[in-house]
């Protein structure tokens, strides 16, 4: 395996030039999310558990988006 095969954007020389863009649309939609709806856990948080993966991921995550008046 190579060194940077599992980054999500690339390493090294062939590294992706949209990578910032992407970053910035991320941060965007995330933004317009929260402005426009009301973000809860639809489950109770001690359910969650940490899985070891490339990162530390949640094992699941459920959410409930309620609009905002």
């Amino acid at each position: 395996m190579r060194r940077g095969q599992y980054l999500t954007f690339g390493a090294g020389p062939r590294v992706c030039p949209g990578r910032y863009l992407a970053a910035v649309e991320m941060r965007l939609v995330l933004s317009m999310l929260m402005r426009s709806f009301k973000i809860e856990l639809a489950i109770d948080p001690a359910e969650i558990e940490e899985v070891s993966a490339f990162t530390m991921v949640p094992n699941q995550m459920p959410i409930r988006l309620t609009p905002r008046a």
